[in-house]
């Protein structure tokens, strides 16, 4: 199955690539970035958050320190280009936390820490890409 699904994101990301050249559309979100040849979409990059810190209060739920950890997960060579990513930090108490980074001839570079409160110690964080720019 993990075989399976890593064939059709190989193919989503080929299709991303050929789409990229058709003029954009107003509802470009989700959309590939083209950049020195190589489309990237939201679906592209995936991004785990690894918690730094915890300090939890009872039942007045607890404040997470977390940090983005980005991976590309397209098979084209993005080892040049640059694309600026926004993603949103979900499941903390204040809604979801939109920040932004850039991956630039194949480097993240994204801030460091994210401080999120959160209702209870078992919620469950996420981030989500949503958004993808070149910045050629």
């Amino acid at each position: 199955l993990s075989s399976l699904v890593s064939e059709l994101d190989d193919a989503e990301a080929q299709v991303d690539a050929l789409v990229a050249d058709l003029p954009a559309t107003e509802a470009a979100g989700g959309a590939p970035a083209l950049s020195e040849g190589v489309a990237i979409a939201p679906r592209n990059i995936k991004i785990g958050l690894k918690t730094r810190e915890k300090s939890c209060f009872g039942s007045a739920g607890c404040n997470v320190t977390v940090q983005a950890d980005p991976d590309y997960v397209g098979n084209q060579d993005a080892s040049a280009g640059s694309w600026e990513i926004t993603y949103e930090i979900r499941g903390g108490e204040d809604g979801p936390i939109i920040e932004t980074m850039t991956l630039i001839d194949g480097t993240f570079t994204f801030s460091e820490e994210q401080y999120v409160s959160t209702s209870s110690s078992s919620t469950e964080l996420e981030a989500v890409a949503t958004d993808v720019y070149s910045l050629d």
